[in-house]
């Protein structure tokens, strides 16, 4: 299943069209909605809802059948991308910022898509405020730097380039595998 497809207004942006196949292969993975669900802390129950368990979360992203439309348009620049309250179609990636590996593009879509699935899920797992200070236990926080993880293996499995000019490799769950951890 694609979460997350091109708008017209993305043109010919190689990265962004890159870290849209990236985004959509690493949100098929059980392993990663499986990494969620075991999220041993829960999140910041001050943007948490008290039901909303990591394990919870995970099944309403893993269940979300919302596709998500990428546009890129322009914002201060200190904005990576964002989505507005009522919309969870859209998803927007500044302009500006996307001279950035197309990884960490792919990580901006996936937090912007858990803010596009928080808004149509009646529990609340977002991160208030747009400063990311003392917020990086917030689910969409939280998800992306997970996500980052996931994202780095494929890279690396991929010999991906930085200017994006590679083809998205979408693996299957079982191609990917956690390192396997020395014995202390």
């Amino acid at each position: 299943m694609s979460r997350f497809i091109p708008a017209p207004s993305v043109g010919n942006w190689n990265v962004v069209m890159l870290a849209i196949g990236l985004a959509n292969t690493v949100t098929s993975l059980d392993a990663f909605f499986t990494r969620i669900a075991s999220k041993p802390d829960g999140f910041d129950s001050r943007f948490t809802s008290k039901n909303a368990s990591p394990a919870a979360i995970a099944e309403i992203l893993r269940k979300s059948t919302a596709t998500i439309t990428v546009h890129t348009a322009k914002a201060r620049f200190k904005v990576l991308g964002w989505t507005n309250r009522g919309d969870h179609q859209n998803v927007y990636l500044n302009v500006r910022r996307l001279n950035r590996p197309p990884d960490d593009i792919a990580r901006t879509l996936i937090h912007e898509w858990v803010h596009a699935v928080d808004d149509i899920h009646p529990l609340d797992f977002h991160h208030g405020s747009n400063s990311p200070k003392g917020k990086m236990n917030t689910a969409p926080y939280w998800i992306d730097g997970l996500a980052g993880e996931f994202l780095a293996k494929l890279v690396e499995g991929v010999g991906l380039s930085p200017s994006g000019v590679e083809t998205p490799l979408h693996l299957a769950d079982g191609d990917f595998v956690e390192p396997e951890r020395e014995e202390e």
